[in-house]
């Protein structure tokens, strides 16, 4: 005989993982096609309705399976139920994310591979609408930027406030734009990281460093209404472009100022090199 117990945690974890298989989850209604032209005043904007969907009822299949088991069940059959997934949002909200509420440019003079990543990055955020009360991770969007199988290369990273070489290396400055961006916009930053030496693209604690999964660059809007996010890279500049509902007085100024509180001077080390005469 084998003991065992089941816990709802467990459960949930494997009923999501079936429902991440099967669902066929509703189309939020979106902008499907961007554009702006070379003039400044010529914008379009191409919208696509949102459609239904199919999901499986996890609250009923989480309690059937927890209930069959806890009657001494050792296996079980159970047929999901489906229910329909509509989307949240309408149409007429979709189309208010027309006004440019947040924008940022860098100048890159970075390395090749760096180039890379940062356009790898670009790539992945581009485009994406992000409805209110939603967060967006800068991490969960680009992947693991360490991993060379999610198409990143090794370029010049900052660890421990030394200039070093890792995978990755760059999307740093991809990052800081977008939280530049976000800022102007005063969407709600939940989480940000600055590096551990000053970077030269921007002013001091302007930056949004990016490490692995513990440094990541998450933000949520806060906003009644969807945004759009516009992220590209021409000339060596990059820049994000914020769209959404402009509801803030039309003679609102936004600005940043850096305030240094300490300074410390370095430290001269004299290192012993026998190849060198004394």
């Amino acid at each position: 005989k084998i003991d065992y117990k089941i816990t709802q945690s467990s459960v949930q974890k494997v009923v999501k993982r079936v429902a991440k298989e099967v669902d066929d989850p509703c189309v939020e209604p979106h902008v499907s096609k961007f554009d702006t032209s070379k003039s400044k005043n010529s914008q379009r904007y191409t919208y696509k309705e949102g459609t239904e969907g199919t999901v499986i009822d996890q609250d009923e299949l989480i309690s059937n399976i927890m209930e069959g088991f806890n009657n001494g069940e050792t296996e079980l059959f159970l047929t999901a139920t489906g229910i329909v997934d509509k989307p949240k949002l309408k149409m007429a909200d979709v189309k208010k994310a027309t006004k440019l509420i947040g924008k940022f440019s860098t100048y890159t003079t970075n390395t090749y591979n760096a180039n890379l990543n940062m356009a790898q990055a670009l790539k992945a955020i581009n485009g994406t609408i992000l409805e209110p009360g939603d967060t967006l991770s800068f991490n969960e969007c680009t992947g693991d930027s360490n991993q060379t199988s999610n198409g990143y290369y090794p370029a010049g990273v900052i660890s421990n406030g030394k200039m070093t070489t890792g995978v990755g290396g760059g999307i740093c400055q991809t990052a800081t734009t977008l939280y530049n961006a976000i800022i102007r916009a005063e969407l709600d930053v939940t989480q940000r990281f600055n590096h551990s030496m000053i970077v030269s693209y921007v002013s001091p604690s302007d930056d949004a460093a990016i490490a692995g999964t513990y440094k990541d660059l998450k933000f949520k809007n806060n906003l009644s209404s969807p945004i759009y996010i516009e992220g590209y890279c021409s000339g060596g500049i990059i820049t994000f472009t914020i769209y959404g509902e402009e509801t803030r007085p039309a003679n609102r100024e936004i600005s940043f100022r850096s305030e240094t509180l300490s300074e410390t001077n370095p430290d001269t080390q004299f290192k012993y090199d026998a190849s060198q005469p004394l």
